[in-house]
């Protein structure tokens, strides 16, 4: 097998031990549907400091050049802004109480500083607790025969 060639199983557990993921930041609900059990994405652990999250992010004026890159692909935006990290995106649209990329069509908009790594790495620390209670209780409910 070539070296530059990788099994989308080596692509997950990298992805899992990313230290920021959009997935870390969600509780997750579980329930059965027509005798199968779905996981959805529930609480987001950083809605309760958007206010502090804000206050470290600046307001930018995107020109017409960056209006054509950038509308509608925040996921690109945070790309370019945090050294290939796509991860961003959602709280970008967070930033810009938009929840939805298709609202992503403002010039005026809200960006993180690069210290929010920072930040949201605390946040999972203050959340761990709430984090490993429901991972219990999601394995409850999803290992149950």
């Amino acid at each position: 097998m070539r070296n530059d060639i990788h099994t989308l199983t080596e692509y997950i557990s990298e992805y899992e031990q990313e230290t920021i993921t959009l997935d870390k930041n969600f509780l997750k609900e579980a329930f059965e549907y027509n005798d199968r059990k779905i996981v959805m994405n529930g609480t987001n652990l950083l809605d309760k400091y958007m206010e502090e999250l804000k206050i470290g992010s600046s307001l930018y004026l995107l020109n017409d050049s960056d209006m054509k890159k950038y509308k509608y692909n925040p996921k690109r935006l945070s790309y370019d802004l945090f050294d290939g990290i796509t991860e961003f995106w959602f709280l970008i649209l967070q930033l810009n109480e938009m929840f939805s990329i298709n609202e992503f069509d403002r010039n005026l908009i809200r960006l993180p500083s690069k210290i929010i790594i920072n930040k949201i790495i605390e946040i999972y620390n203050l959340e761990k607790s709430e984090t490993d209670l429901n991972e219990e209780e999601l394995t409850k409910i999803l290992y149950v025969e």
